[in-house]
């Protein structure tokens, strides 16, 4: 009885012993356990308990020290399944989303690995992936390459800046002088005009008179032209400048035109004159006029439409100043009505709005 009763007491403090003392199951291949498991959530037929999961401190107990290690047993299988069934997760997310480095994954304070909380972490988000590579590609480059990368930035804006752009204007002279001439076999042709050997020019070459004569004014207009261009004076061939002397009889006019090749600067030398010009469609095509007097000036930019009138009962004579030797003229009225061969009469009517019968009376005068 005696050897009964010591044997039973061992038993029961070799029980106690191990219902106190927290177990230590063998390691796992699987990863620690995200959540903590709770006997109020234990559902008993929930997983099955293999004999090969068994611990081998809980052979050979009694009953109560069996039924605490079977707690175990499903507590630990429980955990397994969890953390299998967050591994498929995991795979079939990163299956959905789109392949990140795993330097990238190393960067991202969202790491993959479980930490001690009752909810299991979020996945690392693509966004910060890609700042991260961001980050590390920047912190990778040398500053030697960025400097690189500026200096060809600067080269391409140079060349983009120095690149050459077609211009109306008359080009620069590459001589000193190009005094035009009409014979081609002693000449180089230059800006238009052949020029003479330079061993061969002369004063009368740069030199022309006739600006004191007033012009003839008997015309529909009433005003006369009287250029100094380069058929006038040789010599002012690729100067990119030339003079013109405009009479206006009372009440007349230069019509409205254009000088597609060159500005124009007026000054007034008698009378009173009435000058505009007329701005581009991109302006709202608006008007600039003045009245000018005696010793007056105004400009008129390139291409664009303008006009002198002579509003006084007095003749008016102005001075014109150009910068082209060659300029050139587009009276609007002409050019319209009177070119070679003549505009439909259905467009001009459509374009001014006019009857066709007015659009061909109109022709008829020019």
């Amino acid at each position: 009885m005696i050897m009964m009763a010591f044997k039973e007491g061992l038993k029961v403090r070799y029980s106690r012993k191990y219902l106190s003392t927290p177990l230590s199951p063998p390691p796992l291949s699987l990863s620690p356990p995200s959540t903590r498991f709770s006997l109020l959530s234990f559902q008993p037929s929930s997983l099955p308990i293999t004999t090969s999961d068994r611990d081998w401190r809980c052979r050979n107990r009694n009953t109560r020290a069996k039924s605490s290690c079977h707690l175990r047993w499903r507590e630990r299988n429980q955990i397994a399944g969890e953390e299998a069934t967050l591994d498929a997760k995991e795979k079939s997310s990163r299956s959905l989303r789109p392949s990140i480095t795993q330097s990238a994954r190393n960067c991202d304070n969202l790491s993959i690995l479980r930490s001690n909380c009752n909810k299991p972490p979020p996945l690392p988000s693509l966004l910060s992936s890609e700042q991260c590579l961001s980050n590390q590609r920047g912190e990778r480059e040398k500053p030697w390459e960025r400097e690189g990368k500026k200096k060809i930035y600067i080269y391409i804006t140079v060349l983009a800046l120095a690149t050459s752009i077609a211009s109306a204007y008359d080009p620069s002279p590459l001589e000193d002088f190009c005094v035009a001439v009409d014979d081609p076999n002693k000449a180089l042709f230059v800006n238009g005009k052949f020029c003479k050997d330079p061993k061969l020019a002369k004063a009368k070459d740069f030199f022309t008179y006739g600006l004191n004569i007033p012009g003839n004014t008997s015309n529909p207009v009433g005003s006369a032209v009287t250029p100094v261009d380069v058929d006038k004076i040789p010599g002012l061939n690729t100067l990119g400048i030339s003079l013109v002397r405009i009479d206006f009889a009372p009440y007349g006019q230069v019509p409205p035109h254009i000088h597609p090749r060159g500005s124009e600067i007026l000054v007034v030398m008698e009378g009173t004159l009435h000058v505009g010009f007329v701005s581009s469609n991109q302006d709202g095509n608006r008007l600039f006029t003045k009245v000018l007097n005696k010793g007056e000036v105004f400009v008129f930019p390139i291409g664009l439409i303008h006009f002198q009138f002579n509003p006084g009962h007095t003749p008016a004579v102005a001075f014109y100043g150009l910068g082209s030797q060659n300029p050139g003229v587009i009276t609007i009225a002409n050019s319209v009505f009177g070119s070679n061969p003549s505009i439909k009469a259905d467009v001009l009517s459509r374009a001014f709005q006019l009857d066709k019968d007015v659009v061909k009376r109109l022709q008829k005068q020019f």
